[in-house]
């Protein structure tokens, strides 16, 4: 039996990067996007997720296949519009695994981006920082820390959790740091609940957002790496108090 034709092809460029070139209208993965925000827009949110899902192996297939090509790693070209539309996608798989607590799946998924463009144009250390804090993988969460911006609330974050794990106590000179230039994440992790409420959504839209707004927006995106880290959470909360 004739085996189905691929619906991406990688095409090896002088310089030495990828490009993922579509066989088919079904390996048009702009197109496959713009269906994706499309359901977001409309609340399709499940179906959204699902589609990226059913393209994710698409593209792993591609990937392999370079791979094999080239003998080793490989770097993608994020000049051409469909190789950086795969790209997105293996980064929003990524971020759908983590909401759903498949926080390996995802850290697999993120590193395998990162490992085919070390240069990070689509943010992806954050998330696999936090992938890093789920699962215990505090030699790794070291190895990419600075590649963080030293100067946010997330690296302020991960940081003291990644230290309270080697110390069994809360750092005093990096929770000093926290509470001084982060008050409004300390105010936000001290509270009970964390409703995407009305106010919320206002305080998100406007420009520039609202700090307070901004403070609950990390929160509910560290909320699935903190949730693995009780005693960290209990004992950060019983120094803010």
């Amino acid at each position: 039996m004739r085996s189905k034709s691929p619906l991406l092809k990688p095409q090896c460029m002088p310089n030495g990067t990828y490009r993922l070139i579509y066989t088919s209208k079904e390996g048009n993965l702009v197109a496959r996007m713009d269906e994706c925000y499309d359901m977001h827009e409309s609340g399709q949110y499940r179906e959204a997720c699902m589609l990226r899902s059913r393209t994710f192996p698409i593209i792993m297939e591609a990937i392999d296949e370079a791979m094999n090509d080239s003998g080793g790693d490989i770097t993608l070209d994020r000049t051409h519009d469909n190789t950086l539309a795969a790209m997105e996608f293996i980064h929003t798989a990524a971020i759908d695994n983590y909401l759903m607590n498949m926080c390996e799946v995802a850290a697999a998924q993120l590193e395998l981006l990162l490992d085919c463009d070390d240069e990070d144009p689509l943010q992806a250390t954050p998330t696999l920082a936090l992938c890093y804090v789920a699962i215990d993988d505090w030699d790794n969460l070291e190895a990419i820390e600075m590649d963080l911006d030293t100067k946010s609330p997330l690296y302020a974050l991960v940081h003291l959790c990644r230290l309270y794990n080697r110390l069994g106590t809360i750092s005093e000179p990096d929770f000093e740091l926290l509470k001084r230039y982060h008050r409004h994440l300390c105010d936000e992790i001290l509270l009970d609940e964390h409703p995407t409420d009305e106010a919320y959504m206002r305080g998100i839209m406007v420009e520039p957002a609202e700090p307070k707004a901004l403070a609950r927006e990390l929160y509910l995106r560290c909320e699935v790496a903190l949730s693995h880290q009780p005693a960290f959470v209990e004992a950060l909360c019983e120094r803010l108090r």
